[in-house]
């Protein structure tokens, strides 16, 4: 009998670990923590002030606009938005009436990462031969500018990569771009040179 309840209580255990590796689990965790073990987090350089002072005007936006939410991550973040510009594309139901200057903003910083950020990408190839050929960088940003990076499916990279994308995302002035949060996410082609 004893036997038997051991039996039972380790079944019980495991099919409690596996409906809670599942999902289904509704926890207070679950619902507000990030998830783990896919994104890396590029630290601000030593020495940069945590937000900096607006240098461009905020392209303004009528009154009556509603506030814009963040732009969500869905799809490629290479595509070409609809008309055909370059440049990131705008997924908020309701773009603001401002959205064609934010992008151009946007485009402005964003070229100078991807001209800074490509030799580290290259560098972290140079070590890690079975890296993606291409990186996507997320970056959370406000009006004071950029608040957040990270590299989307990495935990770890080695230091002196870490540091050189460090370098690389937070030079730009991303003060001023919109008024409101944005999240954006952009490629980062690594050629592996």
């Amino acid at each position: 009998m004893r036997r038997a309840l051991v039996v039972v209580a380790v079944l019980c255990v495991a099919i409690w670990a596996w409906w809670a590796a599942s999902g289904d689990v509704k926890s207070e965790e679950a619902t507000v923590a990030a998830p783990t073990g896919t994104r890396l987090a590029v630290p601000r350089p030593a020495g940069r002030p945590a937000r900096a002072s607006a240098a461009r005007s905020v392209p303004a936006a009528p009154a009556m606009a509603p506030a814009a939410a963040p732009i969500p991550a869905k799809g490629g973040a290479d595509e070409a938005p609809a008309d055909g510009a370059p440049g990131p594309v705008d997924r908020r139901v309701d773009a603001p009436p401002d959205a064609d200057a934010v992008r151009e903003l946007l485009m402005q910083e964003l070229q100078a990462v991807t001209d800074a950020a490509a030799p580290c990408a290259d560098q972290w190839a140079a070590v890690e031969p079975n890296l993606d050929d291409k990186l996507v960088l997320r970056f959370a940003l406000d009006a004071d500018g950029l608040q957040d990076v990270w590299i989307e499916g990495h935990t770890s990279a080695p230091d002196a990569v870490l540091a050189c994308f460090s370098d690389a995302v937070w030079a730009p002035d991303w003060a001023g771009i919109s008024r409101e949060p944005l999240e954006v996410s952009w490629p980062v082609q690594v050629r592996g040179e």
